[in-house]
């Protein structure tokens, strides 16, 4: 709950994105029941909204910034 009530921090959100996918995977291997809808409809407006703001990063940061983050990566 810390990503909601904005005390969270980027490992918060990297752990919640592999959580996601490590969650799907194993429901693949036939270990869950979750509707895979909940799945989908649970990525799709994060990731657009992270895209949103990639879109506009990449238009206004300068090269160094893009290869430190993706460095730090």
């Amino acid at each position: 709950m810390a990503c909601k009530e904005e005390a969270g921090s980027a490992y918060l959100v990297n752990e919640l994105v592999r959580l996601v996918y490590l969650t799907f995977n194993i429901q693949d291997a036939t270990y869950g029941d979750t509707d895979l809808g909940v799945y989908a409809h649970a990525g799709a407006p994060l990731f657009e909204a992270i895209l949103r703001q990639a879109d506009r990063q990449f238009d206004g940061a300068s090269s160094y910034v893009h290869m430190d983050a993706s460095a730090r990566a």
